[in-house]
Order: C-alpha cells, then structure tokens, then sequence
C-alpha cells in the first residue's frame, strides 16, 4: 500500500506541475493569474477523472472498492457490536444451513455410486400382475415398491436368497452380490458397548462393486458358507473413528449381538454402502445373518423361496447389452414362480402344504404372513408406513411389521388348497405374469432418495 500511496502522491504531483506551467504561459501571453489559472484548468480537464483513469490503468480498481466496502463495513459494526453479533450470528447460521443442505442433496441426488464403473451395475426388480403369496418380505428401503394391499401390478426388489443362489449360478452376469440390512447390532470388544449399523452382503459383494480393501482384505465366496467362521469388514470412517485408525485392527475380535466376529479388513475410504444416503459401520456376511438374528424371526429364511429379503445387484458383462441379461434373469424367474415346488403367485389365497409357523391354526393350512423390515425409524402408531399401509405402534428398532394379505378371490380355473394334498405343485398361472426387469442401479437405488423427492409418502 505504501508503493500505490507513494504513486498517487506523484501522480498529484505531476498534474499541479503540468496546471502551473500552463498557468504561467497565459501569464505570459498577457492574462491576468486568476483567468490564466481558470484557463489552465479548463484545458486540463476533470482533475478527479483523469486520476480514476490513472488508477485504472495501474490497478484493479474492482478490488480497491472492496477494500473500501469492507473497511466501511467493519467501521459500522464496530460502532454497533450488538448488531455485529446478531448479523454475523444470522450469517453463520444461514451459510452452515445451506452447506448442510446441498451436501445432503449432492450425496443422495447427485453424486455417481461410490463403485467401480456404476454404469454397468443393473438392479433386480420383480414385477407381475398379481401379489405374491409369500410369508416374508423384509426391505431396507432401497427402491421404490408396490405392496399395497389390493394394488394393481405389484413391483419390489426383494427376491429369496434361492432365487438369488440360482441367479448367481447362472453366469448371466461377470459377478452377482446380494444384501439386505441386519438391523442395530450391539457390540462389544471395543471399549464401551456401543450400538452400530450394519450389513449383511454375499461373498461377492465387493467384487460386483469393483472395491478394494483399505487394509487387510474384503470377503470373497469361501466367507459367504455356513461353515466359515464369522467375520467382519469395517466401514472407513467407523475404522478412523473407533479403532483410531490402527491396522492392527486387522484379526482382531469383536461381537455382535453376543457372537464373536473376526475383523478382516477395512473397506476403502469411498464406499459407505451402495445405496444412496447409506452409511453402515460394518459388513457381515450373509451365512452369518441367522447367527445375529432373533431365531424367531429367522424362520429359516436362507432356504425359504416364500421370504423375500434380498436386494440382488448384477454387473454386467463387458459387451453385454441389458435386453438379452434381462431376458434370461426374468425366465429363470418366471420359471421358478410358474413351475417351481413352491406356490406363490395366485392372487394372494393362502395355499397348502401348510407351512408352521407363529400362531398357526391347529389344523387346515396356515395364515400367511408379510412382514417389512425397514432401516428407518418406524412410523408412529396409527400414521403409515413407507407403502402407504398403516403402521403398528413400535417403541423402535428395526422391527417386522405384518402387511395384510392381498384381498380378493382365486379365478375359478384355479385349484385350491386342499387339492395340494398330492404334493407340492404351483398354483401360479401364466397370467400373473411374473417377470424381472433391470434398471440401472444408479436410479434404482433411491434409499434417502425417496424420501428427498417424494416427501409426502414418508
């Protein structure tokens, strides 16, 4: 500043010098001073002009005018500190807000799946005319679904893990992985029990996603067996957070829920978990869910074609288009709803051979069920749930709620449930139409993203 300052002296300087030489020459043309001088000035010009085109020339002037508006600024306020404090409080708060908010957005609307190549990734979701008659269908919210009692084309993207099994053995895709939440975990071994989010993936997770480990290494198809011994990848952050970052975490012990986990790597620092707006702490894989879960609320889920708890996750081969992937996933599916052992798609009449199961009739079949198990908080007592249908009173947790059975009558060409007796069979017709479509996963993912953009349905 003391440069320009010096500057603008002798920039004064120059323009009296160049004044009186001219002053001094009407003078001596015969002028009296006072007209000489108003002569001199005349012809010069606008003194405060010429200087501002100076100042422009040398600087930008943009930035002195702000240090000036600044300085300005910061005089009032100073003569006025309570209003200082309330406007910069209000400043504060309106900028923090904001940066809330889009960072919000840009996570669950914005930004590219945490993955390898998100563009190749497909979603699983099954669609038909009628609803399924199954007695278990449990989701975390990760797409949009249609099970509404009495709804017309029922959609979802929970599939049992058989399905999921049989998908995967069918090399329709260059990798297939499967999760579903596993609800709060309680955990131990570390310090405090503290409560964590976590989730249940196959052994190929992390492959389909094209992750790579922070530290020690990720699951791999021989972790995903009922007789492997259980273990853990932990989440980035949880990592940084509870363990300090240390690498020695890498085969060290915790449990969950009362059952020992042996910690096998750290999940690299992008990934929080593939749906949008996620964030779980740990990964457990899916042969170890009915170790940590409540055995009445199992139900022998992992051989059970009737419960639906999978959200299914294909990569496609490089070349591959989506049409003929899809072709082959929707016949392996219809084949199974139309022709397999299991009856569950006849416009939602409970069917034999009974199957056992809480509060069951003594005798003549079995009431089925639907339950959802959802990640959010639960709706309060008497409002609805995320399908529309109202929701039962919970203290909280991620606790099954039953959906009533769809309502109406099996068409008259179909058989009935004592005329199981013979052997299972399926009841399903070509009419119910049940077929699964791919969809991208980085617009079939919605999770939070529903939420965001159809607030009213929450």
């Amino acid at each position: 500043m003391s440069r320009r300052k010096r500057m603008l002296e002798e920039l004064d300087q120059d323009i009296r010098d160049h004044i009186e030489r001219e002053t001094q020459d009407n003078i001596d043309r015969g002028m009296p001073p006072e007209e000489a001088r108003y002569a001199a000035m005349r012809k010069f010009g606008n003194v405060t002009r010429v200087k501002e085109d100076t100042r422009e020339v040398w600087s930008f002037v943009w930035l002195e005018q702000l240090w000036q508006d600044i300085h300005f600024g910061l005089r009032m306020l100073g003569k006025s500190p309570g209003f200082a404090a309330v406007a910069i409080l209000t400043l504060a708060l309106g900028i923090g807000a904001n940066t809330a908010i889009f960072s919000l957005i840009d996570a669950v609307m914005l930004r590219s799946l945490p993955v390898e190549n998100p563009s190749q990734l497909v979603l699983l979701q099954w669609g038909a005319r009628n609803a399924p008659n199954i007695h278990g269908y449990m989701t975390s919210g990760d797409c949009p679904m249609n099970l509404r009692p009495g709804a017309a084309n029922p959609t979802g993207c929970s599939f049992s893990e058989p399905m999921f099994r049989e998908i995967a053995q069918a090399n329709v895709f260059s990798a297939t992985a499967a999760f579903a939440n596993s609800g709060r975990l309680n955990l131990t071994g570390n310090g405090p029990a503290t409560v964590i989010n976590g989730q249940l993936v196959s052994g190929d997770f992390f492959r389909t996603m094209g992750l790579k480990a922070a530290a020690g290494r990720l699951f791999d198809a021989a972790d995903d067996t009922p007789s492997a011994a259980p273990v853990a990848v932990l989440n980035y952050g949880y990592w940084q957070s509870a363990f300090g970052g240390s690498r020695d975490v890498v085969g060290h012990t915790i449990e969950l829920n009362s059952v020992p986990f042996t910690i096998i790597g750290i999940a690299e620092q992008r990934f929080t978990g593939i749906t949008p707006g996620s964030d779980y702490d740990v990964w457990l894989p899916l042969s170890d869910a009915q170790r940590i879960t409540d055995p009445m609320r199992w139900q022998n889920r992992s051989g059970d074609a009737s419960n639906w708890w999978l959200t299914i996750i294909g990569r496609l081969k490089p070349g591959t288009q989506v049409a003929p992937a899809q072709a082959v996933v929707s016949g392996l599916f219809g084949n199974e709803m139309l022709h397999g052992s299991v009856p569950l798609f006849h416009a939602g009449d409970p069917v034999g051979p009974p199957m056992p199961g809480q509060g069951a009739p003594a005798g003549g079949g079995v009431q089925l069920r639907r339950e959802m198990l959802s990640g959010e908080a639960p709706a309060p007592a008497g409002g609805k749930g995320p399908t529309g249908v109202p929701a039962p009173s919970q203290s909280g947790g991620n606790k099954p709620f039953i959906l009533p059975a769809p309502q109406g009558a099996p068409p008259a060409d179909r058989q009935s449930a004592p005329e199981m007796s013979s052997g299972p069979k399926t009841l399903s017709t070509v009419a119910d139409s049940p077929q699964v479509t791919l969809v991208p996963a980085q617009t079939g993912l919605t999770g939070a993203r529903t939420r965001y953009s159809n607030p009213s349905t929450s």
